[in-house]
């Protein structure tokens, strides 16, 4: 017959047993845990380096009165020139995003630059004659509102640019 204490002793150096593999198993878990720490906080660092650096350029570029580079095969570029020329810039954001599937600051920023530096494309527009009598008729009428919409649909020109068009064509008219 066995002794009790084999038994107790048996346990005793099984428990040993997992507990050394377990402390292996836990010290190279910390250590790998550590590592990866480590190696995010570096790639988090590198990754705003290369934010701020690109927002540097970015501004470069619009200070110079030079568009910013639109990537190569983006299929909707002249809709998204045609949607910045008009004023409609969250149009224009959409449609990068849709174009180059980038995430939605970067194509707010692109988008931004290119609008700052004005008429992006190379599409102009102007009011035909048939335009210019019906925006005079609605401001000789009151209708500045109606006037303002109509120009705006018709040259794609911002807000303001047509509200001063309006109240000049108003001042001429007096």
């Amino acid at each position: 017959m066995t002794s009790p204490y084999i038994y107790m002793l048996a346990g005793a150096v099984g428990y040993a047993v997992l507990a050394a593999i377990y402390r292996r198993w836990y010290d190279a878990t910390a250590r790998d845990v550590d590592t990866l720490a480590k190696s995010n906080h570096a790639q988090s660092q590198t990754i705003g380096t290369l934010r701020a650096e690109n927002a540097a350029l970015r501004s470069l570029v619009v200070d110079n009165g030079l568009t910013p580079p639109v990537p190569q095969g983006l299929s909707n570029e002249d809709a998204i020139r045609d949607e910045i020329n008009r004023g409609r810039l969250i149009n224009a954001i959409k449609l990068y995003r849709q174009s180059t599937g980038v995430g939605l600051k970067e194509a707010k920023d692109i988008v931004e630059a290119m609008a700052a530096v004005g008429n992006v494309g190379t599409k102009t527009y102007s009011p035909t004659v048939d335009t210019d009598d019906r925006i005079a008729e609605l401001v000789r009428s009151g209708n500045k509102i109606a006037a303002i919409r109509d120009y705006r649909a018709a040259t794609g020109a911002s807000l303001l640019d047509a509200k001063n068009y309006i109240e000049e064509l108003e001042r001429n008219q007096k």
